[in-house]
């Protein structure tokens, strides 16, 4: 069941896979803008591609759902991995989190490696 009567229907325990799915799409967002960031030369060139990463995946993710003929590639978007009314239900949808675990640490490990080999006199 997608919906709930009232407050009294939500569990402890799908409250915290949500917030914990939250958490994992925010970091991985945050950590490839971080590697954005790491890597442009200008702030407002960085913070246009982080939005622009962010709108792409979106729109990635609400046309493939609309659209079967680019449903192959609704995996290319992080929001495919969290849908919070899943993750309210009994069964656990963790193992998809898996996915934007992977990613925001290899933006973490790209925009370490990257950032030290940067030319900060500017």
């Amino acid at each position: 069941q997608q919906t709930i009567s009232g407050v009294n229907d939500l569990s402890i325990s799908g409250l915290l896979r949500v917030v914990f799915g939250s958490w994992t799409l925010f970091a991985a967002v945050s950590l490839v803008a971080v590697l954005i960031s790491a890597n442009a030369s200008l702030r407002s060139r960085a913070v246009g591609l982080c939005v622009g990463f962010v709108v792409l995946s979106f729109l990635i993710n609400v046309a493939a759902l609309m659209l079967d003929q680019l449903y192959a590639l609704r995996r290319l978007s992080l929001f495919h991995y969290f849908q919070a009314a899943e993750f309210l239900d009994s069964t656990s949808r963790l193992p998809d989190l898996i996915v934007p675990g992977v990613i925001g640490v290899i933006a973490l490990l790209a925009a370490v490696l990257s950032f030290s080999r940067r030319d900060i006199v500017r």
